[in-house]
């Protein structure tokens, strides 16, 4: 993607005339309180002057206008009567052009890479998604973090990674912007386009580093766009947070988020903030009057609990590489259920290190090397993904878990000797090619299976 792609589905949402801009912060405004407080929701759903309750908490949108968007059961009558109205229409179709910017960033993914690289992480997803059913089809799967700072000051009881305690940041000196620009032209060499996708926060946060806004800029000039950022300390250092904040939307190709930890700290946002510097800002709503439940993962799950199966599993969202500048590490992640095994939510592949001048392709390479092959070979090993159980179904076969069933009508006596010989890929097609199998057929059986995520390679 370039950057005028970004520009122009960011232009499409907020680059609208003053009047219909400050509408839609109001509106957004509205939201914003509706999302924060499940009671204020509650009360305006019930209340006879909903207008009235808005202007109470500030919000000069009129609820009447927007009511089926926050109250799914209203009357038939207030249905059609918010449907017909200017407000409604106005909301209906900033959020489509919302949504269409967002889906940019991750069609940017998709472009450059080494094709091991994209093949691999199409593995991932399936993986992935396989595991926890539909709510997996949500996750971006960016292909790289990475870390400005050693930890993080903020210490979330519930925090979905386990932050360490803040270790430090790298500071932007002369050697320190060296060393991230170094970083960021082998990331892009290495990535193509697709390391628009990255972004500069992990197990940290960003605006921990006060030279945060000076690395952004290094990214813009040499990835191409501004990326992403959420911090929950927005009004920490505020000259920092409005110099971000105003970075990225004249730059018009980022996104900027702040996490919501409790309600004071919503109050004292929509008081610093007015309406229309918060019309780009997202807010992920963690305090407990937001009525949302917290990913079952990290510092949020007790060893050995074992989730309910519409619970969300995982905060982690890279694919690719997890990367702390500070600590000149390279780890190869992916999303996966919070387990005893993975506690955090996110898979460890491998891991590098890279040297003090930035400079990192060769940890990149090593690792696509080492773990990004989608060819099965013959001395190959495959089992079932752990929590995979095979059923045996005429001529055919089904893999489940509690989730997911992937059906298959044909190649069940196959499958079932791959997976109870526990010898080679070669055997077992060795041994089908007797029964009639032909072995390209058996070998394109098992590659699709294992680029599916439902077979993996066995370690000896």
């Amino acid at each position: 993607m370039n950057t005028e792609q970004f520009r122009a589905a960011y232009d499409r949402a907020y680059n609208v005339d003053p009047e219909t801009r400050r509408r839609l912060a109001q509106i957004k405004r509205l939201f914003d309180c509706i999302n924060a407080d499940e009671v204020f929701r509650a009360a305006l759903v019930s209340s006879q002057d909903s207008a009235a309750l808005a202007r109470s908490r500030g919000c000069e949108a009129d609820p009447e206008d927007l009511r089926p968007l926050f109250d799914p059961d209203c009357s038939e009558k207030a249905r059609v009567r918010a449907e017909r109205s200017s407000s409604y229409q106005l909301w209906r179709t900033f959020t489509l052009a919302k949504v269409q910017f967002l889906d940019i960033s991750r069609k940017a993914t998709e472009i450059g890479a080494p094709p091991e690289f994209l093949a691999w992480r199409r593995r991932q997803i399936r993986r992935f998604e396989s595991q926890v059913g539909r709510v997996g089809t949500a996750n971006p799967h960016a292909v790289a973090a990475i870390e400005l700072s050693r930890g993080c000051t903020v210490g979330c009881k519930f925090c979905g990674v386990s932050a360490k305690p803040f270790g430090g940041h790298l500071a932007y000196d002369a050697d320190g912007a060296t060393f991230w620009r170094n970083l960021l032209s082998d990331l892009r060499d290495v990535l193509g386009a697709s390391s628009q996708a990255a972004f500069c926060y992990w197990a940290t946060d960003p605006l921990d580093n006060p030279d945060y806004l000076q690395f952004i800029r290094d990214f813009r000039q040499i990835i191409g766009i501004t990326p992403a950022m959420t911090t929950a300390i927005p009004l920490r250092n505020l000259s920092l947070t409005r110099a971000v904040l105003e970075h990225t939307a004249q730059d018009r190709t980022g996104v900027s988020r702040f996490s919501i930890l409790s309600m004071n700290v919503f109050n004292r946002v929509i008081r610093t903030f007015t309406p229309e510097e918060m019309l780009t800002v997202e807010l992920a709503h963690q305090a407990p009057q937001a009525g949302r439940a917290r990913a079952f993962a990290g510092r949020n799950r007790n060893p050995g609990e074992v989730p309910e199966l519409d619970a969300a599993t995982t905060i982690a969202c890279v694919s690719g590489f997890l990367i702390n500048a500070l600590d000149r590490t390279v780890q190869l992640v992916s999303p996966t259920i919070a387990s005893d095994q993975w506690p955090d939510g996110f898979i460890i592949l491998g891991q590098r290190t890279f040297g003090s001048d930035g400079h990192i392709a060769g940890a990149l390479y090593e690792l696509i090397d080492e773990h990004m092959t989608s060819v099965v070979q013959s001395a190959d090993v495959l089992r079932l993904r752990a929590d995979l159980t095979y059923e045996q179904r005429g001529a055919g076969f089904a893999l489940r878990n509690p989730r997911t069933i992937h059906s298959y009508p044909a190649y069940g006596q196959f499958m079932s000797r791959l997976l109870a010989d526990g010898g080679s890929v070669g055997s077992a097609v060795a041994t089908a090619t007797t029964e009639g199998l032909e072995p390209a057929e058996a070998f394109a059986v098992v590659e699709g299976l294992y680029n599916a995520g439902l077979l993996e390679r066995r370690q000896l």
